[in-house]
C-alpha cells in the first residue's frame, strides 16, 4: 500500500507539473496578444486585429522581428483560432522558428459575413484593407522589419486560399504563403454544381436562392466578393452559373482574377512567393481535389512548391498549423 502511495503522489505531482508548464505556456501566449483597433482608408471604417507579440518583444528595444498575417476562415474573424497563439508561443520557445509577429486581421463583413478578403463594390475594398492599410498600420506601430523578405502569410479553410491569392496578386509585398484546407483552383467549384442545382429544385433551376442550402449560400456569398452588383437586386451579385447550372463566362472571368492558378500563371519563378499548401484526403467539404489540381498547375508552370497531402479531413488544422509556421520561417530566415 505505501509503495502505491508513493507511486500515486508521485503521479499527481508529475501531472501538477505538465499542468502547470502547459498552463504558463496559454498564459505567455495570452499574455502576448493584444486586440486593437484601427482606422482602415480603404474601408472607411474601423477594423478589429489581433497582434501576437513574442514573450521577449519588450525586452530589446532595436530588436525587430519579421511578420505573419494569417486570414481566418468564413463565418470566423479576428478572434479565432486563438489556439494558433499558443503553438506559435511553443515554437519559438522550444527554437523550432525564430521569434515573430502574427497578425490576424478581420475579414468578416455585411450584408453576406465574409469578405474573402477581395475588393467588392458590395463588401468594400478588404483586399486593400489587408494588403496596404493593415501592413502600414502594423510597419508603423510595432518593431517589424518592414521587408518583403521578412513578410509572409497564411490561413485555413477560405483564409488559406485567400493567403494564397494575395501573395501571388502582390509578390512584392508577401515573400512567402501557406495554405491549410484551402481551396486553390476555382475551376474545381463545378464539382459542386449538381449539388447547388439539387438545393434549388434541379435543372432547369427557376431561380437560385442563398436560402436554398449551404453550397449556394456559400456561392452566393463568394459572388458578393468577387461578382457583386450593386444594380441586380435582391441579391445584389451576379450568379456565376444559368439556370442549366452551365457557367456564364463573363461572370467567371471576374471570379478567376482571384484564382490561384490563374494567378500563378502570370508569375515568372524569380516573381513566385514561396508557396505551401495542404490538405487532407478525407476533407469534407471536397477540398483536396482543389489543391492536387492547384499541384497539377503548378507543375505545368514549373514554379517551385510543397504540397503534402495527409489521412484527415477539413478540421485538422492545429497538427497542420506548426509545418506552415515552420515553412514560412525558413522562407523568412533562409541563409543567402
Amino acid at each position: 500500500m505505501k509503495t502505491v502511495h508513493t507511486f500515486l503522489k508521485s503521479s499527481i505531482k508529475i501531472l501538477l507539473l505538465v499542468l502547470f508548464s502547459v498552463g504558463t505556456l496559454l498564459c505567455s501566449a495570452q499574455e502576448n496578444v493584444k486586440s486593437l483597433t484601427f482606422y482602415s482608408k480603404s474601408l472607411k471604417k474601423d477594423r478589429k486585429v489581433e497582434v501576437f507579440l513574442p514573450v521577449d518583444y519588450n525586452e530589446n528595444e532595436s530588436v525587430r522581428y519579421p511578420v505573419i498575417y494569417f486570414l481566418h476562415g468564413t463565418k470566423q474573424n479576428s478572434f479565432s483560432e486563438g489556439n494558433i497563439h499558443y503553438i506559435l508561443n511553443k515554437l519559438i520557445n522550444n527554437k523550432t522558428i525564430s521569434p515573430v509577429i502574427l497578425v490576424k486581421p478581420d475579414g468578416s463583413c455585411t450584408p453576406w459575413g465574409d469578405s474573402y478578403f477581395a475588393n467588392s463594390v458590395l463588401n468594400g475594398n478588404f483586399e486593400y484593407y489587408l494588403v496596404y492599410d493593415l501592413v502600414e498600420y502594423i510597419d508603423s506601430a510595432y518593431k517589424t522589419i518592414p521587408f518583403k523578405d521578412k513578410r509572409a502569410i497564411m490561413g485555413w479553410s477560405a483564409g488559406g486560399s485567400c493567403a494564397m491569392s494575395t501573395a501571388l496578386k502582390h509578390p512584392g509585398i508577401f515573400c512567402g504563403a501557406a495554405s491549410h484546407s484551402g481551396r486553390m483552383d476555382m475551376n474545381t467549384h463545378a464539382l459542386y454544381i449538381p449539388g447547388i442545382l439539387s438545393e434549388n429544385g434541379g435543372a432547369p433551376v427557376s431561380g437560385y436562392s442563398p436560402k436554398a442550402g449551404p453550397m449556394s449560400r456559400a456561392v452566393f456569398t463568394m459572388a458578393a466578393a468577387y461578382s457583386s452588383n450593386p444594380n441586380n437586386p435582391p441579391h445584389f451579385v451576379d450568379f456565376p452559373f444559368d439556370n442549366n447550372g452551365k457557367i456564364i463566362d463573363s461572370v467567371w472571368n471576374r471570379w478567376l482574377l482571384h484564382d490561384c492558378s490563374t494567378l500563378a500563371g502570370k508569375l515568372s519563378k524569380e516573381e513566385s512567393p514561396a508557396i505551401y499548401f495542404d490538405c487532407g484526403k478525407q476533407d469534407e467539404t471536397y477540398a483536396y481535389p482543389f489543391n492536387t489540381k492547384f499541384a497539377e498547375v503548378l507543375d505545368q508552370l514549373k514554379l517551385p512548391y510543397q504540397f503534402q497531402s495527409y489521412p484527415g479531413g477539413h478540421y485538422d488544422r492545429d497538427s497542420r498549423y506548426p509545418i506552415g509556421l515552420t515553412f514560412l520561417d525558413s522562407v523568412m530566415n533562409k541563409v543567402k
